[in-house]
């Protein structure tokens, strides 16, 4: 299903239906940033019967395009196989991305940025909210009203704010870092 124009979030992005069940594409069933998925333009899709996975649901998956910038700032791809699950069943195996409307059109894409150690340390914060993750998910606004992607709010309140990064590397750890924010 193609968005409505009108829709400024959604316009270059496709739903993918099947029957009355819209589909979303969840962090857990593919190895890859869903955020940064490019479909193709006629997408052939293969029914997987899952009964061991949330009670039973049907997945569909589909070759899609990975787009992303390599160190040097150019746009890459790279051939995925993308695993979509009904809508109604994310969100049950842990917080990660999610994605129900996936960008068929260029303009509707947003290609991952290059690790940094930010974006590959663990987040902690004294203001504990279920968007911490924004703080290193490398998703760049377009301006400070952008709402459509995560983002960490702190609220003005007494007293000061800390936000830890805790970089670990070949398994051991490779420090914390301290920010206060007032």
């Amino acid at each position: 299903m193609k968005a409505n124009n009108k829709v400024e979030a959604d316009r270059g992005r496709i739903a993918v239906e099947r029957g009355p069940i819209v589909y979303c594409a969840e962090w857990v069933d593919n190895d890859f940033d869903v955020l940064s998925l490019f479909m193709n333009q006629a997408p052939k899709f293969e029914l997987v019967k899952k009964p061991d996975v949330l009670h039973g649901i049907n997945e569909l998956k589909t070759d899609a395009q990975l787009l992303s910038y390599n160190d040097e700032g150019r746009l890459t791809t790279k051939d995925v196989r993308v695993t979509l699950i009904p809508y109604y069943a994310w969100a049950h195996r842990g917080a990660g991305a999610m994605a129900v409307w996936l960008p068929q059109e260029l303009s509707a894409s947003r290609p991952s940025m290059p690790p940094t150690l930010a974006s590959e340390s663990k987040v902690d914060a004294s203001h504990k909210v279920t968007a911490i993750s924004a703080i290193n998910d490398r998703l760049i606004p377009k301006d400070e009203n952008d709402r459509s992607i995560p983002y960490y709010h702190l609220v003005a309140q007494a007293g000061n704010y800390r936000v830890d990064f805790l970089r670990i590397t070949s398994g051991n750890i490779g420090g914390k870092c301290y920010g206060l924010l007032v």
